[in-house]
């Protein structure tokens, strides 16, 4: 009898110790719910209207060895006001074709890592803002990128 109790004793006195951790964790650690509310500051900009492009798959630049590689985006535009959401809108065909355009110039290694998106979204913009005759787009998002 005495055997059994032993392991028994063992296995409640370690469930009592993780219990107390974890309330002692709870209590001075996590943040309180008044604590863990999040500010908005003064800082933070405002974004202006959203434009999302549709999904556009093609082709990159072959690598070195001659293997093909494909890229698959979804870009939002964001825009200076609602009439440049407009433009956008009527020229969506030029900017999707502008959008091909700069992508499959571009090699995989091209497209890695932030300095490749960071490049790739100036490029875009600049591109886009050149066919729209002013700069209507502000800023460019990918909201998806997927390079095989």
């Amino acid at each position: 009898m005495k055997k059994m109790i032993r392991p028994a004793l063992g296995i409640v006195l370690l469930f009592a110790a993780v219990a107390l951790g974890y309330v002692g964790y709870a209590q001075w650690i996590l943040p309180t719910p008044e604590e863990a509310e999040i500010e908005v500051t003064e800082d933070r900009q405002e974004t202006g209207p959203l434009f999302e492009i549709p999904e556009t798959v093609t082709d990159l630049q072959p690598t070195a060895e001659g293997h093909s590689r494909y890229v698959s985006v979804r870009v939002a535009l964001e825009c200076l006001d609602p009439s440049a959401v407009e433009s956008v809108e009527e020229d969506l065909a030029r900017i999707q074709d502008a959008l091909l355009e700069i992508l499959r110039s571009k090699t995989p290694t091209e497209l890695k890592g932030d300095e490749g998106m960071t490049a790739l979204r100036q490029e875009i913009l600049f591109r886009i803002n050149r066919l729209l005759g002013a700069d209507r787009v502000q800023n460019v998002y990918f909201t998806r990128m997927m390079v095989q």
